[in-house]
């Protein structure tokens, strides 16, 4: 094996306003951790164009009979290389690994240089043309990224010896292919291939540089079953031998016939998102043990797939990724402005980045853009590097699934292995728009294709590759006392998007006289799980949708839209959020979510596989009912349930079959007549006190009243304010909570708030529902106390519908608060 000595730990280090004229004379004054990003120790390189410098001295004692490499995992951006006061060489991108032969240079005590250099704007590099992905950028996304962010090393390699490796697998055929390039002429080469017990499996040795190998007994690599095999390259040449070492696994992935197959069978993706950043480390890793435990958490709660998104991985993502089980969707890091000189660098980027990590059974899929960033698809010139570059990656890598451009609103596919899309609706109140989307979807998969190209759909899986709903970040986030340099980036300048001064926003608003901010959290939580439930049980209801990626892993930054948060703890509970992911069997839905005491529960379950002879369980209330159940894909089977034993408020109905479970909602209500009067699209403040409760009712954006000192406009709830990117956060008063159960808009409440336009308002006594978004800014009602006997409201209160019969007998019942 080759000696590898790791250089990481403290370096020396110093910020310079200029490139210095001569290195050597530079007197470091810091000290930075490596790998690691600049950014977590000195943010103050955000603010201004800087050079970066490091410096460490190493002891070495040199074996005469090796070359020694010096290699650099990644360093972002433009670095120059000196060890001795020699110049090694520069580098330009910051993502792939590179290594300088430092053999005719090194010494017993050495003295290694790096300066680096990041654009942050267009004076020396135009930081726009660059792929660079969320770090930097226009509109900056994150907080932008420096320095030697992987691992530094020196490596010693006999005198011949393997200088790239590539490995191909197969599970369907039971085969190995190993192809190499040497830096000289070699004797024999062996590859040989042990299991898990280090038992030898196959070898084989030949002369050639390409090597195919047969192994009939090999086990299948999936998210369910990661047999990893330790695979071993030898290569003789006289007394010289180099031996290099893969973990390989055996797998077939690929998108065909409107399918996507694993090993040959059909594989339906499960996904999230992942930003691959970390709060304290950035881009770097915090430790192999952190990942790990945050892979698993995903496989707790039912994820089989990542889809990686606009950056290349540190090569430990990937050895985690397939130790754990999960499929990885590469995105290649993206550039604002398309040139000539940084599409051939993202080019290249791919190329290496794939070449890096091809021995991985994880790196299945692959976009070479991501929603047309950096691109025009207007442009002829610009459409036909994107058709070229599918083709020549299809072409080179053809053991994986190629993407064109992940699209979304406003930009579509060329030519593609996936017809892939995102979709950012907030369900709640918007679920037949989410509905028509997806319908529009699964039935014109064409219209996702540009003009000549629509063709090029013909045949291929449909994935929705985005969507997802925010909750609240947790409280620690807002209570830390040195907050995070991050917390005043705004993104885009969206107010909802600053963390800074989240907490006072709170605690000065009328949310904090209702609920504590942990409330409030879970409230917000459960919230962004319904809408998931809503989305993934329509998409499941089409058989030609093949899978979805959850928008995303885990809160970062600004973004509060995780399953996990930053930290990669649970937000939502790993539980429920799994018995949504793991039901494959059946979607469950009522015909009617609010009734009339009395009313039948009119079931429908629609099955999603063949059911031979299962026992249907639906439990309401403390009630069991069970019936067999048989069935064919595609049924849909009926079940009708009295709700004269029931009260009013709330009702549960789980519907469990086989180890499937679907949680459903209904409201029951009493047909009485509710003491209070409506008075309806005023456009007059009320001149005297009324004598009995009454709701004034405003249903149009743009309306207003006013009524002793209360003032109230209203707003619509279209752009932002649709909650379809940030999510608005719904609340509902505890005085209510027979009504709203925790506070929560649950799906059988949306006839209340659908198109409904929300209250922006002072005065009033005590807001009873509302809604807020992102980090707790641009707070709007839904219902206002103006004072005892007043309430204003923009929600649907028809008394002649359950739901609405419930909430104003509520309304009346309440007293001077």
């Amino acid at each position: 094996m080759r000696r590898r000595i790791d250089l990481g730990g403290d370096w020396l280090f110093e910020i310079l306003e200029n490139e210095p004229d001569d290195i050597g004379k530079i007197e470091p004054t810091k000290t930075i951790e490596i790998p690691g990003c600049v950014e977590r120790t000195y943010p103050e390189v955000t603010s201004s164009q800087r050079y970066l410098y490091f410096e460490r001295e190493f002891e070495y004692e040199r074996n005469s009979d090796c070359s020694t490499i010096l290699a650099f995992g990644a360093v972002d951006y433009l670095c120059k290389i000196f060890l001795n006061g020699s110049r090694l060489g520069s580098h330009r991108g910051g993502y792939l690994p590179f290594e300088f032969d430092i053999s005719g240079v090194l010494s017993s005590r050495n003295r290694l240089q790096v300066l680096v250099f990041d654009p942050i704007d267009d004076r020396k590099i135009d930081f726009r043309r660059i792929p660079h992905g969320k770090q930097n950028g226009d509109p900056n996304w994150y907080t932008n990224i420096s320095g030697i962010w992987q691992g530094v090393w020196i490596e010693e390699r006999p005198p011949v010896h393997i200088c790239r490796l590539r490995v191909d697998t197969s599970y369907l055929k039971r085969s190995l292919e190993v192809a190499f390039t040497t830096n000289e002429e070699f004797d024999r080469a062996c590859i040989g291939v042990f299991d898990k017990s280090d038992r030898l499996l196959a070898s084989k040795r030949s002369v050639d540089k390409s090597i195919s190998l047969s192994l009939p007994s090999c086990l299948p690599w999936s998210p369910e079953t990661p047999n990893l095999y330790r695979l071993v390259v030898t290569l003789e040449s006289g007394k010289s031998r180099d031996v290099i070492e893969r973990r390989v696994g055996f797998r077939d992935f690929v998108a065909e016939n409107g399918k996507l197959f694993l090993n040959g069978r059909d594989f339906y993706m499960k996904a999230v998102l992942d930003q691959d950043f970390y709060p304290q480390t950035l881009y770097t890793i915090p430790s192999e043990e952190f990942l790990r435990e945050s892979f698993a958490k995903l496989k707790k709660i039912g994820i089989n797939t990542i889809r990686h998104h606009v950056k290349v991985p540190d090569p430990k993502y990937m050895d985690i990724a397939d130790e754990v089980g999960l499929i990885v969707w590469q995105d290649a890091p993206h550039f604002d402005l398309f040139s000539d000189e940084g599409s051939e660098e993202l080019l290249e980027s791919i190329d290496g980045a794939v070449r890096r990590d091809s021995h991985h059974p994880s790196l299945c899929l692959y976009s070479i853009i991501n929603e047309s960033w950096g691109i025009n698809q207007t442009d002829p010139r610009q459409v036909k590097w994107l058709i070229e570059a599918y083709e020549r990656f299809k072409e080179r890598f053809p053991g994986i699934v190629w993407i064109d451009n992940s699209a979304c609103v406003g930009n579509y596919h060329l030519k593609s292995d996936l017809n892939d899309y995102h979709f950012y609706v907030s369900s709640i109140d918007r679920q037949d728009k989410w509905n028509s989307l997806i319908e529009l979807y699964s039935e014109s998969p064409k219209s996702f294709y540009i003009g000549e190209h629509k063709n090029n759909a013909e045949g291929r899986p449909l994935v929705v590759s985005e969507f997802g709903n925010w909750s609240l970040p947790p409280e620690i986030w807002l209570r830390k006392k040195e907050k995070p340099y991050w917390f005043n980036h705004m993104f885009n300048d969206v107010s909802m998007t600053k963390p800074e001064g989240a907490l006072e926003r709170f605690d000065n608003s009328e949310i904090s006289k209702e609920y504590s901010y942990r409330e409030l959290f879970e409230l917000s939580v459960e919230n962004q799980e319904e809408n998931l439930n809503i989305e993934i049980d329509k998409m499941r209801l089409h058989e030609n949708i093949r899978g979805f990626v959850i928008t995303e892993l885990s809160d970062v930054f600004w973004e509060c839209n995780g399953l996990l948060d930053f930290d990669r703890n649970f937000k939502i509970d790993p539980e429920r959020m799994r018995a949504i992911l793991d039901n494959d069997l059946f979607v469950s839905l009522l015909d009617k979510e609010e009734l009339w005491i009395g009313e039948e529960v009119n079931l429908r379950i629609f099955l999603l596989k063949d059911i031979k002879r299962e026992t249907l369980r639906i439990k309401i209330g403390e009630e069991i009912r069970e019936m067999p159940l048989s069935g064919e894909k595609g049924d849909t089977v009926r079940v009708s349930l009295e709700t004269d034993k029931f009260s009013e408020g709330l009702l549960k109905i789980e519907i469990l079959l086989d180890k499937c479970v679907a949680t459903l909602h209904a409201v029951l209500s009493r047909k009485d007549i509710a003491e209070i009067t409506i008075i309806n699209n005023p456009h007059f403040g009320l001149q005297k006190p009324l004598d009995r409760k009454s709701v004034v009712m405003l249903d149009r954006p743009g309306a207003s009243f006013e009524y002793n000192g209360y003032k109230a406009s209203t707003v619509a709830k279209d752009d932002l304010l649709s909650g379809d990117w940030i999510t608005g956060i719904f609340w509902n008063s505890k005085l209510l909570s027979d009504v709203f159960p925790g506070g929560l808009f649950r799906r059988c409440h949306r006839s209340l708030i659908e198109d409904r336009p929300m209250i922006s308002s002072s005065g009033y006594s005590r807001r009873l529902s509302g809604v807020v978004y992102g980090w707790l800014t641009d707070f709007y009602g839904y219902i206002d106390m103006v004072d005892d006997s007043i309430y204003l409201s923009t929600l649907h209160l028809d008394p002649k519908r359950p739901l609405a019969n419930l909430l104003l007998r509520r309304l009346s019942d309440l007293h001077s608060i």
